[in-house]
């Protein structure tokens, strides 16, 4: 056992454990505009969907940001492998990594054979240059 500066023969303090992700909630800014690149991808952002925890992401193509639900429909993993990667390599639809599953960044529609359904929206505002989760699942982005 290691010497306390405090106690001779106490045990050293332990780290501080890594702080817990934060969880967003209807009203709350995930990010600004201009944080999401044109096109481009952020997240996950955990957040509090009727009622319950999940992840989703952004994206942003001609302008208008999206959020979906960050879950493939095909294989129930998320879609990407690190943070803020959720686009093809040339950023013109969205990529599950898992199964090569490709979606419309605009709809969520899967284009490929690999799934035969698309990603679940959920509805973000954007308010004064803030991107607002509105917490309601299926519903298009709100301007």
């Amino acid at each position: 056992m290691a010497d306390s500066p405090d106690i001779p023969g106490a045990a050293a303090p332990v780290p501080d454990a890594p702080a817990a992700p934060r969880v967003f909630g209807p009203g709350d800014v995930l990010c600004r505009v201009d944080d999401l690149e044109d096109p481009g991808s952020k997240g996950p952002f955990n957040v509090v969907l009727d009622g319950e925890e999940t992840e989703i992401f952004l994206v942003r193509k001609s302008g208008a940001p999206r959020a979906y639900i960050n879950v493939c429909p095909h294989r129930y993993l998320p879609l990407n492998w690190k943070d803020d990667a959720f686009l093809t390599f040339d950023k013109g639809r969205i990529l599950c990594v898992v199964h090569a599953a490709v979606f419309e960044i605009e709809d969520g529609a899967c284009v490929t054979t690999h799934c035969f359904e698309g990603l679940t929206p959920v509805a973000v505002a954007v308010e004064n240059g803030d991107i607002r989760l509105v917490g309601t699942v299926g519903r298009p982005v709100e301007s």
